[in-house]
């Protein structure tokens, strides 16, 4: 059995993955929530008025027209009048592989260094660094795979810029992490190969004795 185990975990690591189309985080792009913000609009902690986020600490700009976003209308500062925190928890499936992505740009008011800590579960978090942009915004994409442990993870960006120029985030996004179409025929091909392995382990073993 041992066997079949360590030969599955090789043949599932060497499988390419794609992340499935539906997103389970909630208005990943901050277009839900106030009606209108005007250029910005700033959010203190408890305040969950940015539909399926809670700011857990310090503050955050919502911000409308004050710069070009990455995807929609709106995105966040996460700096607003302090350095501020957001986070939501995701219905997620034990031991099922995720994908999150997400879109960085800086407040480019102060054209510094920005840094954010994005906190997935209990992992450790990741430290993102923006470097400084001018008007338009510039917008990179960040991604990590995870595998969720219970059926509930939290996702956690926190501001670690210590003004109100902080790093800008949108588009949001957990994605599950499924085979890619052209790979399973060579999956269940592998299987056949444990299983036809097996077969053969028995006969060799009586020849032998």
């Amino acid at each position: 059995m041992k066997f079949v185990a360590n030969a599955v975990a090789l043949l599932l690591a060497a499988t390419p993955f794609a992340a499935a189309d539906a997103t389970i985080v909630i208005n990943g792009s901050f277009e839900q929530g106030p009606a209108s913000v005007g250029r910005f609009t700033t959010f203190g902690t408890n305040s969950t008025a940015i539909t399926g986020w809670r700011v857990t600490s310090g503050s955050v700009d919502l911000i409308g027209s004050y710069w070009n976003h990455s995807d929609g209308a709106r995105s966040l500062d996460m700096s607003g009048n302090a350095p501020g925190t957001i986070a939501q928890t995701l219905a997620t499936v034990a031991g099922q592989r995720y994908r999150l992505s997400f879109d960085v740009s800086s407040n480019p008011d102060q054209p510094s260094l920005k840094t954010m800590n994005v906190f997935i579960g209990s992992a450790a978090p990741l430290n993102i660094v923006s470097p400084p942009v001018s008007r338009p915004l510039s917008w990179v994409t960040h991604s990590h795979i995870f595998t969720a442990d219970s059926a509930s993870t939290q996702l956690r960006f926190q501001s670690t810029f210590g003004g109100p120029w902080g790093v800008a985030l949108d588009n949001v996004a957990v994605n599950a992490v499924v085979p890619e179409p052209a790979t399973w025929a060579m999956l269940i091909a592998g299987f056949g190969f444990v299983g036809a392995a097996l077969r053969r382990r028995p006969k060799l073993a009586r020849a032998l004795a």
